[in-house]
């Protein structure tokens, strides 16, 4: 969130806070746009196909976007920008790699380094 926005000043936000304002996003997080689709019906969504395009406009906006945590560990911080947790229970993922039982002892390497990573 941009710092000057109304909103910036806020713990968390939520869906309906976001309801009605012009908002940066990835295309390819096609579970996420679906959400935002549903959940943010006055928003005009404005979706980028590439991540670098994506943070120029991002660099070089006012415009709010959307990020994950994961993508916010691994990226520089942004200036002048502030970023506010989703409080809906929606805005939560959760991620299962599975495999066959039988395929266990191929995998076990990712598995470890999953799990090393996020777990």
């Amino acid at each position: 969130m941009p710092l000057g926005h109304p909103l910036a000043a806020r713990q968390s936000v939520a869906f309906q806070d976001l309801d009605g304002l012009s908002l940066l996003a990835h295309r390819n997080a096609l579970a996420w746009m679906e959400l935002c689709r549903r959940k943010l019906p006055h928003s005009n969504l404005l979706a980028q196909d590439s991540l670098e395009s994506l943070h120029q406009l991002i660099d070089s906006s006012t415009l709010p976007a959307f990020g994950s945590v994961r993508a916010l560990e691994r990226e520089r911080p942004r200036e002048n920008r502030v970023a506010i947790p989703l409080q809906d229970a929606e805005a939560r993922a959760t991620y299962y790699l599975a495999c066959l039982q039988g395929e266990q002892k191929r995998y076990s390497g990712l598995f470890r380094r999953v799990r090393g990573k996020f777990g």
